[in-house]
């Protein structure tokens, strides 16, 4: 049926919206300025129609996924929130934990406990491959690794890391990329590899740390319009407060745990998303029909 002749009669508006979503019209915009869909846009388009009960029944069992989706936003929004909430008040000791209490914290700057890695490796130079990071694999604001090259395909030099180093993106800082492998690997240079150079500071508190809004705030004290990096000489310089080892290890194993869930639930609304294609593309071809109740 075209859309220029519809009969209200036997479509229902809400499968019509899946289905058009589903060919891509609400993609098709014209102008600039004012991006809108036109009638001719509309006029071409020709879309199957199952019975009128069968429309209905495909656009409810749809419109349950875009439900369990917006569910799932608001508990990742509050996830969120509550992970930045508890980095605020515990890598500041705003709050303690009560077998703390009374512990002091020590003042530093970032570059006395913390060094950058200068160890390369050049690709073309190397018989063995090792996994490579690249910014593209690593998720903004979550730390999330969404893959991984092989050493051996690339032909830039790459900075070495191991386990227990800590990475981030220097380049565009504000998109806050970060990660803490357990893996030997390799990644861009345009990556900071950083390691703990004293005892006074752990991998896991320094993996929180990287996240904060106090770091941030010297990371994006970048150079470059275009393509800003984050100086090290400036974050170096960045002062914050060491608990005890023992009280690092708490603060982050606490903040890890929020961490895990603003994942968990980012991977959730992925695969919902995912179902809800595939349902798409199987209900509103006619590959699957739904019953219904007479």
């Amino acid at each position: 049926m075209a859309l220029d002749n519809i009969d209200s009669s036997k479509a229902d508006p809400f499968f019509l919206f899946y289905a058009l979503k589903h060919r891509g019209l609400f993609d098709i915009v014209s102008g600039s300025a004012q991006p809108q869909i036109i009638g001719k846009d509309i006029k071409a388009v020709r879309v199957n129609l199952p019975p009128l009960p069968e429309q209905r029944k495909i656009a409810q069992v749809l419109s349950t996924w875009d439900r369990a989706v917006e569910l799932t936003e608001v508990l990742l929004a509050a996830a969120r929130t509550r992970k930045r909430g508890l980095m605020q008040i515990l890598l500041t000791g705003k709050c303690r934990f009560p077998e703390f209490e009374g512990q002091e914290w020590r003042e530093v700057r970032l570059g006395e406990v913390v060094s950058l890695s200068k160890e390369r490796l050049d690709p073309r130079k190397e018989h063995e491959a090792c996994r490579c990071i690249e910014l593209e694999h690593i998720e903004s604001k979550t730390g999330r690794l969404l893959g991984s090259a092989q050493s051996n395909q690339q032909a830039s030099i790459k900075a070495v890391f191991n386990p227990g180093d800590v990475l981030f993106g220097k380049l565009r800082p504000y998109l806050r990329k970060f990660i803490a492998p357990d893996f030997k690997g390799v990644c861009s240079t345009e990556i900071w590899v950083l390691q703990p150079k004293t005892q006074a500071i752990t991998s896991c508190f320094l993996h929180c740390l990287i996240q904060s809004d106090g770091f941030m705030a010297e990371a994006e004290k970048s150079s470059g319009s275009r393509m800003p990096r984050a100086d090290w000489k400036i974050v170096s310089e960045y002062c914050c407060f060491l608990p005890k080892l023992n009280e690092q290890h708490r603060i982050a194993s606490t903040i890890d745990l929020c961490a895990q869930e603003v994942n968990a639930l980012t991977s959730k609304i992925e695969r919902l998303h995912t179902e809800k294609k595939a349902l798409m593309q199987k209900l509103l071809t006619g590959k699957w029909r739904v019953k219904v109740d007479a």
